[in-house]
């Protein structure tokens, strides 16, 4: 065939033109495909930046080439692929990109493992809070999905602890050691404590008789009883170091152990000892004696009237009855007055010897007294300068009778002068003897007078015969 040259020219213009665009579609396919891997890879590194595991989604495919076979795959979102071969060229795109974000906040206990919304957490030992934990798991519709679990670990308790209580309300524990209570915390965890329980006795009151002659005492309350023993809870209270005879002191105990505290209130009441109203004693001769609380000492309320000591039977030396011309009545004198005796006599000792008196072992002296009364000494009878002496006198026989306001009840007794060897003073005076001694001559007792309105301690001739008031031991 004979192509004319414009025809050839034209043949030629047409296979350079399309020699021309194919070239050109050719560089911008590789172009286009260069650009695409490039932003894949830079967005698959920002991808993996964010998150640190990934899944990805099915892909659809878009064929550019009818001569091009079916191709699937799976890339990652958004991206797409474009390629050629002498077949024709297929480019591959994500049909319906979608990426799932998901945040997860939950409760775990300790040492449980966590398996729940798809994900499987290892028993945590130490509490804490897991956060921004990234797993991945298949979404619905096989999107690409990331979730973020915020995971808090709840404490679960195994502790130890003390309680106390009033052993009356132990509110439902077992008393003693390792008491296992089981509970539930507020997150479901459940916890165990180890428990000490201790239950605590109050004290009852305390109620103690004084001695005699005692205005205050030392005492050991009763304590509160803390169980079981031994333990080592700590009980303190506010007791005095003395307490008031004849008084009710209120006393505060305070129990504590590992910041627990409990309280237990007590009264403390220390009550005379019997003296007065019907309260009476009898020597060896069966006499009779009344007695009187003067302060805090009980004293016979009559003078002693024995002849024999109560001690051992054996005769008083010294054991005289007032007798005179005008006050001649023997046994009223003795009835009413009581006996005198020296000094000598009174503490039991041979008559004007220098032989000291027996002291008993709680200090006192016995002499011509009742068992378990003993004579005073000068710091006794001085304890009767606070009263006048008409509080002392009774409001009888005395020349000027008192108002005997103690119910001390003195009588005018009189004595015996040994140097004179005279009874003198009758319903005038009356003379005590102590057995305290300030010379080897002399002996300190208590004088009362009808023309006095004070009581007066001096010393006097220890052969003199006098008045004997006891006290109780």
């Amino acid at each position: 065939m004979i192509i004319s040259f414009k025809k050839k020219k034209y043949l030629c213009k047409l296979k350079l033109s399309n020699y021309l665009l194919e070239l050109c579609f050719s560089i911008m396919i590789k172009i286009y495909t260069l650009k695409a891997y490039l932003l894949k890879f830079l967005f698959l590194e920002a991808l993996l930046f964010i998150v640190p595991t990934i899944g990805f989604a099915q892909s659809g495919i878009a064929i550019t080439s009818g001569s091009a076979q079916n191709i699937h795959s799976y890339i990652g979102q958004p991206f797409f692929s474009q390629y050629g071969n002498s077949t024709g060229a297929v480019s591959e795109s994500v049909a319906q990109a979608y990426l799932i974000r998901n945040n997860i906040e939950d409760d775990m206990c300790q040492y449980d493992i966590y398996e729940n919304y798809g994900f499987s957490v290892p028993v945590q030992n130490s509490v804490h809070t897991l956060d921004s934990m990234h797993y991945n798991f298949n979404a619905r519709f096989n999107y690409d999905s990331v979730t973020t679990l915020v995971l808090s670990v709840r404490p679960v308790y195994h502790l130890h602890d003390t309680l106390l209580y009033y052993a009356d309300d132990l509110h439902g524990f077992n008393l003693g050691k390792d008491t296992v209570h089981e509970y539930t915390t507020q997150y479901g965890c459940d916890s165990i404590t180890y428990l000490m329980v201790y239950s605590v006795d109050c004290p009852s009151d305390t109620i103690i008789t004084a001695p005699y002659g005692e205005s205050a005492i030392a005492v050991i309350p009763n304590s509160p009883i803390v169980s079981p023993s031994p333990n080592i809870v700590s009980v303190q209270s506010d007791a005095p170091a003395l307490f008031p005879v004849g008084e009710t002191t209120p006393i505060h105990w305070d129990l504590s152990i590992a910041g627990k505290t409990l309280a237990c209130l007590q009264d403390v009441e220390i009550s005379l000892p019997p003296c007065g109203g019907t309260y009476t004693i009898t020597d060896v001769e069966q006499n009779e004696y009344s007695t009187v609380r003067i302060g805090f000492d009980c004293w016979t309320k009559e003078n002693i009237k024995s002849s024999v000591y109560s001690s051992d039977s054996s005769a008083i030396p010294v054991a005289l009855v007032y007798q005179s011309g005008m006050f001649n009545n023997y046994s009223s004198n003795l009835e009413t007055f009581g006996r005198l005796y020296s000094w000598y006599s009174a503490v039991n000792v041979p008559e004007n010897s220098n032989t000291l008196p027996i002291v008993d072992s709680q200090g006192y002296i016995q002499g011509i007294c009742p068992n378990g009364w003993h004579l005073p000494t000068e710091d006794k009878l001085e304890d009767l300068i606070s009263y006048t002496a008409p509080e002392l006198k009774s409001d009888t026989l005395w020349i000027l009778p008192g108002n005997n306001a103690t119910d001390f009840s003195a009588l005018p007794s009189g004595m015996y002068n040994a140097i004179t060897d005279q009874y003198i003073n009758l319903l005038g005076d009356t003379y005590f003897w102590s057995c305290s001694t300030p010379s080897m001559i002399q002996a300190i007792c208590a004088h009362l007078s009808y023309s006095c309105d004070e009581l007066l301690i001096m010393g006097t001739d220890k052969r003199n015969a006098q008045s004997v008031r006891c006290l109780k031991n």
